[in-house]
């Protein structure tokens, strides 16, 4: 199953460091290249989204623009957005409960993954629980599970790019009903 995923990349020039930012948007849609993502960097914007692919954005809630959707549209769109920067759980928890998106990544995750020691270990993403039963992931405890969503494990991969990947791929699988 070919996975597309969609790297949107802020348009604020007042973010935390643009140029540092850029670097870590290209670095890490590499990483998912090479764990066998179809990835394209593209600005955050309405005219970036394809309908079919993962829209990664670089927040902690969807942009503005998936949010004015007109309701069907935006249901759609947002089981396609996986959040980057999220808080911690359950705080983040909540957030995905009320959004219905793909995914959330804990910002602490993604930080220990922009580390020069490249420290993530596939822990701290957030996932729909059933794909995570599809992918045998390792569930956490109570605390850092909701309803729809927990945060796990992934016994098969060693980096947040790769169980990324493999998440999202048992996602798409599961919407697309090839693994029902």
């Amino acid at each position: 199953m070919s996975m597309s995923i969609i790297v949107l990349r802020p348009t604020n020039p007042l973010s935390r460091a643009p140029n540092a930012d850029l670097f870590s948007h290209a670095r890490f849609a590499e990483e998912l290249r090479a764990n066998g993502a179809t990835v394209d960097v593209r600005e955050d914007a309405p005219s970036s989204d394809d309908g079919k692919g993962f829209l990664l954005v670089f927040s902690s809630e969807p942009p503005s623009w998936v949010l004015s959707l007109p309701d069907e549209l935006r249901l759609a769109t947002l089981e396609r957005v996986v959040l980057l920067h999220c808080y911690r759980a359950p705080a983040m928890l909540d957030n995905l409960e009320e959004w219905e998106v793909a995914a959330g990544i804990e910002d602490l995750t993604y930080q220990l993954w922009e580390s020069p020691t490249n420290g993530g270990t596939g822990y701290g993403i957030a996932g729909r629980r059933e794909a995570v039963a599809a992918i045998s992931g390792k569930m956490a405890s109570a605390v850092f599970t909701s309803e729809h969503y927990c945060i796990y494990g992934s016994s098969t991969s060693h980096s947040l790019s790769q169980a990324l990947v493999e998440y999202l791929a048992a996602l798409g699988g599961i919407r697309s009903g090839e693994f029902a």
